[in-house]
């Protein structure tokens, strides 16, 4: 079907583009956390234990641990890479004694690896304890070997992670607040007291399976039962046990055995998947529930006030497990109560199945801290359903579609005058690459390439703030009033015949969308072409020519192109 139409001086000769697209073949791309052994290990830093073997070694070992116990020299001398291959760290009591410095001199190191930040990618769970329980089980009280049973399960609790047992026994080496900021992610500021009084008031706050047979009686009457104190703390921490005989009272809960209201300062804390926390005037709904992996889930935090609601108040959600630091959306906006004394939270499961505690903490008006946790199970098939979809059009300058042929084509009309091109109609050819989200979780990262036609060339040449290329947010129906988000140190061009447009956006947080791509929304690239035959001889026996134009797309679930990877087959042609 060659359309040649004779002049005098000229021949107009159809120029066909075959449009294809070509993507990757879809692949799904899991980021997997670094495996451990089948049996999970266990490292002891030799400083900050007693006896051979000892307490904690002998707790671990009874919990199914392989233990290895290394001096400090060679804990302060460790790798990232060392460290995540254990399932749980042990920092524990010498028998009332301060904490090691080994420890914290590399906590740099260690903690990221704990927090799921180096190395591993999620995060272990977490346990403080601001007292000596060897040496109390060591004078007779038999509650604090279950403190140290039950603390080693915790933090030893989750595969496939780092988990920490962090005692800092009697006192502290002056490093300890600047070590648990490296173990945290919520709001709010960690504050010591290092010398609160030396009674065995306390109570127990919080609960998990791993401390099912700990109560508040097993924790009390140890004469010291606590040496540090912490009357303020990061919100994605839980105080499990208070003490109620301390000179102020930030901190309140329901106490574990007699279910009343107690108050006072928090000294151990737990951090990570499963904690149960209720308090006097703040509750979460739903405390426990289940949802597919990759979809949102929405908590509910009630305020009151003897029994009634209180409005106004500002409630921090802090998001452990899983999700780890995970950010979401307060309705109300401000994450203030409404008049009814709630505020609701929505956050997006972004690392598949798995468990997460949501805490919601307020301050009231006598400045107590209260806290209020809920469970969350994210079940179903993994990997997630992450998809993109890539499709390819073209229009003239004006952004009106080429025509097309018979069999839906785009179509160039090339004017040669005595062998040489003279022109094309249109002069310029504006070839789109529309990248479309199509699965259900948002993608942050992106790389798109086009390999252009044959004898086409970007025109104006590429250089960094000339406009041959355009990147623009879909979000409109129309071609000139989509957002343009172009970053030109994102883009590169190639040289030769053909060229290949490259588009590499590490992160869409940080572009004009200001937000991941979510689901159905869409990007489109812009590429103005001009003929690269244009003044050359050729022959009108060699027209009508079929050009193709090729890309390929790739996403990944989070930044840095990490995360699950996809991408997608298209074509633009019938």
């Amino acid at each position: 079907m060659i359309n040649v139409r004779r002049k005098p001086s000229a021949v107009f000769v159809l120029l066909m583009f075959s449009i294809s697209v070509v993507a990757i073949a879809p692949r799904l791309g899991l980021s997997v956390p670094q495996a451990h052994a089948v049996t999970p290990k266990a490292l002891i830093n030799g400083d900050t234990v007693s006896g051979s073997p000892s307490i904690e070694e002998q707790q671990a070992t009874a919990l199914g641990f392989s233990v290895t116990v290394v001096s400090g020299a060679t804990w302060d001398n460790m790798t990232q890479a060392q460290f995540a291959a254990y399932q749980v760290l042990i920092v524990g009591d010498p028998t009332c004694s301060g904490l090691a410095l080994s420890v914290t001199s590399n906590a740099a190191t260690w903690a990221p690896v704990v927090m799921g930040t180096a190395v591993n990618t999620l995060p272990g769970n977490r346990i403080l304890i601001g007292t000596d329980p060897v040496y109390h089980y060591t004078s007779g009280d038999p509650g604090a070997l279950k403190l140290i049973h039950d603390g080693i399960d915790f933090a030893g609790l989750l595969s496939s992670r780092t988990g920490i047992y962090f005692d800092m026994s009697c006192f502290d080496n002056g490093q300890g607040l600047s070590t648990l900021n490296m173990l945290s992610v919520g709001a709010s500021s960690w504050t010591e007291n290092t010398s609160p009084p030396c009674g065995g008031s306390v109570s127990l706050i919080a609960s998990n399976p791993a401390f099912a047979d700990l109560n508040s009686g097993d924790l009390q009457g140890w004469f010291c039962s606590d040496h540090e104190t912490f009357p303020q703390f990061r919100d994605d921490w839980n105080p499990l046990a208070i003490a109620t005989d301390t000179p102020t009272h930030p901190v309140c809960g329901i106490d574990h055995d007699t279910n009343a209201t107690v108050c006072g300062e928090p000294y151990i804390f737990v951090a990570g998947s499963g904690i149960v926390v209720i308090a006097p005037n703040i509750s979460l709904s739903p405390t426990n529930a289940t949802n597919p992996p990759f979809t949102d889930h929405t908590v509910i935090a009630n305020v009151t006030k003897s029994g009634s609601p209180l409005s106004g108040q500002l409630v921090s959600f802090t998001v452990t497990g899983q999700n780890n630091g995970a950010t979401g959306v307060c309705a109300p906006s401000s994450c203030q109560t409404s008049a009814t004394g709630q505020v609701s939270f929505t956050y997006h499961d972004t690392n598949g199945p798995g468990d997460d505690t949501i805490t919601a903490s307020f301050t009231d008006s006598s400045g107590t801290k209260q806290q209020a946790t809920a469970f969350k199970h994210w079940v179903g098939i993994f990997p997630p359903p992450v998809s993109i979809h890539v499709s390819k059009f073209f229009t003239d300058s004006s952004r009106q579609p080429l025509p097309l042929d018979s069999s839906g084509n785009p179509l160039v009309n090339v004017v040669l005058e005595r062998g040489f091109v003279r022109s094309t109609n249109p002069g310029q050819v504006l070839a789109w690459v529309n990248v479309t989200n199509t699965g259900t979780v948002p993608i942050q990262s992106l790389k798109l390439n086009e390999t252009l036609p044959v004898d086409w060339t970007v025109n104006p040449p590429w250089l960094p703030g000339k406009g041959a290329i355009h990147v623009y947010y879909a979000n409109t129906t129309s071609l000139a009033t989509n957002p343009e988000i172009t970053k030109p140190s994102t883009i590169t061009v190639t040289t030769g015949n053909p060229q290949t447009v490259l588009v590499a956006i590490p992160s869409l947080n940080a572009t004009g969308i200001d937000h991941p791509l979510m689901p159905g929304q869409s990007i489109l690239l812009s590429v103005k072409l001009s003929y690269g035959l244009v003044m050359t001889s050729q022959s009108p026996t060699s027209y009508p020519r079929n050009y193709t134009d090729t890309a390929s797309a790739a996403a990944w679930t989070l930044p840095s192109y990490t995360g699950t990877e996809t991408s997608a087959t298209g074509t633009g042609f019938s």
